[in-house]
């Protein structure tokens, strides 16, 4: 008897129907948020993205020369046109399964005919999720085409139902075990990288502005102890969450934790658009009852509220029936967006002709790559310069609690009977290193020197300086020196027991 209730559970979790409000959701907001990156690539559409720039075709890495046919540049711009336009109408509602299969078409497409830029993380997961939007019917509300329909069927004098038409539930479902077989993925590959787990790699991406830049990040880089806690908190979210996503109070929290995790990457580590195309992806985790509660909450507490914000939302529509009531549907639609396409496309490739990027027009001829000079040439080719030591050190603190190999505390002032860590962190790749940290005096005299071998795999090494009787309370210096350099210097002091 178990075995048949299984089943039938499993059939119910995906093939059940429910009005798609998640998914409507979902099909408004991810295709403008990847209009957002669109700006910026507009005006470099040839150098980009076809055979007039320099493409750079993700097949080619695999041996695979000519997969898929890289356009000329004023090819390339009318369909960067059309990706446009395909997410614009994706948004909107309009001929929306078909707008979604071309969004997903193009926004593949982009993506690996750039392999530098344009394809990163988001991009493929937007693709995966914009192909099983275009499987549902997220367009079976807050669409043009619902609209279009309703309409029609208001003309006939057919009953409007309350709610939208039901549809199965399975896409809906791919998208939820898609987010979470991602994250677990993401964790698969942090549990295996060097210095996840000691917070390094994020310290390091905190640091830097290789996204853009986040000074919350380089401000929460000084306190390893909370990294290495982020980090752990980070893959445990992970790893647990296409676990615990489906229902109740698990749910909320494991959306709760990701949201705030999200927008964190944003101020840590700046990143902008991927941690904003997830929002919409959690509003699939939310069922059709979920969102009917949410909507008779939010009327309880602002009476009518849906209704406003429907006939706010509506009030384009309503306006182009009152004007011309008999005069606009489906093919007219058809017709308005093939010719507002089409005039967009024409101008936008004469708009790129006039702008000239590699100087075709000019009195001169094309712009020319200007040879490096020779003294330039030798200065980049060169291979006999090693990495000074000082640019391989990343840091030099001093503490007295560890976790793992990390240095979790900095401290300046220590007791008689305590005991110092000094640790050096370097910054990989490095060589082997003997690293020597002495201990100085107030007036520089050296008063207990040691040292450790930093091989090249390894990130830092430690030492441990005990106060005991042989230091009395005073300022000290730990100097840490490569190849019998100085290269920097801490000051500590020592009070009494």
């Amino acid at each position: 008897m178990s075995q048949p209730t299984i089943l039938r559970r499993f059939d119910q979790f995906f093939s059940r129907e429910e009005v798609p409000f998640g998914l409507a959701v979902a099909r408004i907001l991810l295709p403008l948020l990847l209009l957002l990156p669109l700006g910026p690539r507009a005006f470099h559409i040839r150098e980009i993205y076809s055979s007039d720039g320099a493409a750079s075709p993700i097949w080619e890495n695999f041996q695979h020369k000519d997969l898929l046919p890289i356009p000329d540049g004023s090819m390339a711009v009318v369909l960067f046109v059309l990706y446009a336009a395909s997410l614009v109408t994706s948004s909107l509602g309009l001929f929306t399964r078909l707008s979604l299969i071309a969004a997903t078409v193009f926004n593949a497409y982009f993506g690996l005919l750039d392999c530098l830029s344009t394809m990163t993380k988001y991009t493929i997961i937007s693709s995966h999720v914009l192909l099983l939007l275009s499987l549902s019917d997220c367009g079976a509300l807050w669409s043009v085409d619902e609209w279009l329909r309703r309409r029609k069927g208001k003309k006939a004098g057919a009953a409007i139902p309350t709610l939208p038409r039901s549809s199965p539930v399975w896409p809906r479902r791919l998208i939820q075990l898609f987010i979470g077989i991602v994250y677990l993925g993401a964790a698969a590959t942090k549990v295996h990288t060097t210095g996840f787990f000691s917070g390094d790699q994020m310290a390091y991406w905190m640091m830097t502005n290789t996204n853009f830049s986040n000074p919350v990040g380089e401000y929460l880089s000084l306190f390893p102890g909370l990294v290495v806690a982020m980090a752990y908190l980070a893959i445990f979210w992970e790893m647990t969450f296409l676990f615990v996503c489906w229902k109740g109070t698990a749910r909320a929290f494991s959306l709760s934790v990701g949201a705030i995790f999200h927008v964190m990457t944003y101020f840590t580590l700046g990143l902008i658009l991927f941690p904003m195309l997830y929002i919409p992806f959690y509003a699939a985790f939310f069922d059709e009852e979920d969102y009917l509660a949410a909507r008779a909450w939010l009327s309880r507490v602002v009476p009518n509220a849906y209704g406003r914000l429907r006939d706010a939302a509506m009030w384009p529509w309503r306006t182009l029936d009152a004007v011309r009531p008999q005069w606009f549907g489906l093919p007219h639609a058809a017709a308005a967006f093939a010719v507002v396409t089409s005039t967009c496309a024409v101008v936008a490739v004469e708009v790129e002709k006039r702008a000239d990027v590699f100087g075709v027009a000019r009195a001169e001829g094309r712009f020319v790559l200007e040879p490096m000079s020779v003294q330039q040439t030798e200065r980049v080719l060169r291979n006999d310069q090693g990495i000074r030591p000082v640019d391989a050190v990343a840091g030099f603190d001093i503490g007295s609690e560890r976790f793992g190999e990390t240095l979790i505390d900095r401290r300046a002032t220590f007791r008689a009977g305590e005991t110092a860590i000094v640790q050096c962190s370097l910054e990989p790749p490095h060589h082997d290193l003997w690293v020597e940290i002495d201990m100085h005096d107030a007036d520089d005299h050296i008063v207990a020197r040691d040292g450790v071998i930093i091989a090249r795999e390894n990130l830092r090494g430690s030492i441990g300086y005990k106060f005991d009787g042989r230091f009395p309370p005073g300022a000290y210096f730990f100097v840490l020196k490569i190849d019998g350099r100085e290269i920097t210097r801490r000051e500590v002091t020592l009070t009494g027991t």
